[in-house]
């Protein structure tokens, strides 16, 4: 980026949502201890405050009843190469981004993964989010074939050189919840455009307004978290 999340009302959690990939609702699992540990911030707050304001989002409301559609961008000083290794290295997500309080690989694939993330937020009202779902993780180094639902229609039918990685609720805290990050190749070596797009439909208990509010301020905090890390790898060399 996502992640989950839920309101606490009363006593009572309900599951809502918190920006980034999510996590299975397991009350009474505990991840490893690594999956438990809180990410450290990279850079200073002011500057992932700074990036994120240069994040756009969008959000489209679908045909069904309470699914949206979340759009977001920012474009990021190294190669896709360096962002897809970024957001492929899954046991090591929490370090980087914000809100997740497990993040644990399940499993790794040739072609992806499983993960079970749990992710968690405060709102100024009050509410805190907090959220648990299981993803099942595809990997598109070429990008998603024609005919997908996140495909990339390119302009002119000019080539895009695009990497896709896509994520989809296995078990969780929401009635849909899936998309895809995409890596799209920039006008210079060193330079990416990094989309996130998200389906999501809370549970219809939770107020759809509130719960896309904080999606949208949570996936310009993880994004701009992203492009960091990337950048940080590329310049080091393959280090972060």
């Amino acid at each position: 980026a996502s992640l989950a999340s839920t309101s606490s009302v009363g006593g009572v959690e309900q599951a809502s949502l918190r920006g980034f990939w999510g996590s299975r609702r397991l009350s009474s699992q505990r991840g490893p201890r690594h999956a438990q540990k809180r990410a450290s911030p990279l850079k200073s707050a002011s500057s992932v405050a700074d990036l994120a304001e240069s994040v756009s989002v969008s959000v489209t409301s679908l045909p069904s009843r309470n699914l949206r559609e979340l759009t977001a961008s920012t474009v990021i000083d190294a190669p896709a190469s360096s962002v897809w290794e970024t957001l492929t290295s899954y046991e090591t997500l929490h370090e980087f981004i914000p809100g997740l309080s497990v993040n644990e690989c399940l499993e790794r694939t040739d072609s992806g993964a499983t993960l079970l993330q749990i992710g968690e937020a405060n709102t100024a009202v009050g509410f805190r989010f907090k959220a648990r779902v299981m993803l099942s993780i595809g990997e598109f180094p070429e990008g998603v074939p024609e005919g997908h639902k996140f495909h990339l229609e390119s302009a002119a039918g000019a080539d895009v050189d695009v990497k896709d990685i896509t994520f989809s609720q296995i078990e969780g805290d929401f009635k849909e919840y899936e998309g895809t990050w995409k890596m799209i190749a920039g006008d210079s070596e060193n330079e990416s455009k990094l989309v996130y797009i998200l389906r999501v439909k809370p549970q219809p208990w939770l107020p759809v307004s509130l719960v896309m509010r904080k999606v949208s301020q949570e996936v310009k905090t993880n994004l701009s978290c992203v492009r960091l890390q990337a950048q940080s790898l590329y310049s080091n060399g393959g280090e972060a």
